[in-house]
C-alpha cells in the first residue's frame, strides 16, 4: 500500500505494521476493530455493490464524471431514490461514478478522511462508532453514518484532511466503483462529540469531549422533523420518513413519549400522501433502528 493510505484502527502495535499492502489489492480484507476483534466477511468474494443496492438502502443517487464532478445540470439536487428514475437519469446524463446526495435526503453523513488526516485518524479511530467504512480512490476512508439533524458539510473544520459530507453536499460511492469495503454493516449514529459547525463542550485536559446531558426536544426540533417528511418529493417520502423516525428514536431514548413521537411521524406521513400501513411499517422500522423499538 502506498504510504499515504489510511487503514482501519488496529488492535495492537504489531497489527499496525503488518498487511497494509493487501488493502489496495483485495476487497473486504479482515480488519481489527477497536476491541481487538477481527471483522471478516461471510462471503470470501462478495459482489461489488450497485447503485440499485444503494437505492434499496434509502440513498438518493446521481451520476458523476470520472473527476467526481456531477454529470447532471444541478448536481446532487438531481439525485433520486427510485431505481427506475435512476435508470432514466443515467440514460440522460451518463457518468462512470455514482454520487450519493448526503444529509437528510439519504439519512447519510459521511466522515471523509483524506491521507492528510492520518494523524487525527490514528488518535481518534477508537472513539468513533463502528460503522460501514470504504476505501477512497486517493487512499483515504469514507465512514458512513446516519445523518444528524442540522449537520452541514464542512471541509477541514475538524482538522485539515478531515471533511464532513452532510446537508448540502454529496459523496462518491467508491464501493460501487470497486474499491474495498473495509467494514460492513448498517450506518451507526453520527458521533455526538464530532460536530464541526459548533463548539464542543465539556472537553477534558486530554481534549476528549464529555457526554452531553440528555435534554427534552424543543418544539422547533419536532417541527423540523415533521417538515422534513412533509417536504419530501415523490420518490423520497419513505426515505425521509425513515430518517425522521431514526432521529425521533434518539429523542424517545432521552425521555420523549414514544406514542407522541410516532403520532407526529404518522401525521406527517399521511399529509405527504403515504399509505398508512406502509408509513407505520417505515416509521416503526426507523424507531427500531434508532433504538426505540
Amino acid at each position: 500500500m502506498a504510504q499515504n493510505q489510511l487503514r482501519p484502527a488496529a488492535a495492537d502495535t504489531a497489527d499496525r505494521g503488518a498487511g497494509d499492502a493487501r488493502l489496495t489489492s483485495e476487497r473486504h480484507q479482515p480488519t481489527s476493530n477497536r476491541h481487538g476483534e477481527e471483522s471478516r466477511p461471510s462471503d470470501p468474494s462478495p459482489k461489488i455493490p450497485t447503485r440499485d443496492d444503494l437505492i434499496r438502502k434509502g440513498f438518493a443517487v446521481f451520476p458523476c464524471q470520472a473527476d467526481k464532478s456531477p454529470a447532471t445540470p444541478h448536481g446532487f439536487k438531481d439525485a433520486v431514490s427510485d431505481i427506475d428514475a435512476a435508470n432514466d437519469l443515467w440514460r440522460r446524463y451518463p457518468g462512470p461514478l455514482t454520487g450519493i446526495a448526503t444529509g437528510a435526503v439519504s439519512n447519510l453523513a459521511v466522515l471523509d478522511i483524506d491521507p492528510g488526516g492520518r494523524m487525527w485518524w490514528d488518535q481518534n479511530a477508537r472513539r468513533l462508532p463502528m460503522t460501514e467504512m470504504i476505501r477512497t480512490r486517493r487512499g483515504g476512508l469514507h465512514l458512513r453514518y446516519m445523518h444528524s439533524l442540522g449537520l452541514k458539510c464542512s471541509a477541514g473544520q475538524i482538522t485539515p484532511g478531515v471533511d464532513v459530507r452532510a446537508d448540502g453536499g454529496y459523496a462518491i460511492a467508491w464501493d460501487v466503483a470497486g474499491l474495498p469495503v473495509l467494514r460492513t454493516g448498517p450506518p451507526a449514529s453520527w458521533p455526538d462529540w464530532l460536530a464541526p459547525t459548533r463548539k464542543k463542550s465539556g472537553a477534558s485536559r486530554g481534549g476528549q469531549a464529555g457526554p452531553e446531558p440528555a435534554r427534552m426536544p424543543t418544539d422547533r426540533l419536532l417541527i423540523g422533523l415533521v417538515k422534513i417528511v412533509v417536504g419530501a418529493p415523490e420518490g423520497q417520502r419513505n426515505s425521509r420518513l425513515f430518517w425522521a423516525a431514526c432521529r425521533m428514536a434518539g429523542l424517545i431514548r432521552g425521555g420523549f413519549p414514544r406514542a407522541e413521537g410516532l403520532d407526529l411521524l404518522m401525521r406527517a406521513a399521511l399529509i405527504v400522501g403515504l399509505d398508512e400501513d406502509e408509513a407505520i411499517q417505515t416509521a416503526e422500522r426507523g424507531l427500531a433502528v434508532g433504538g426505540a423499538s
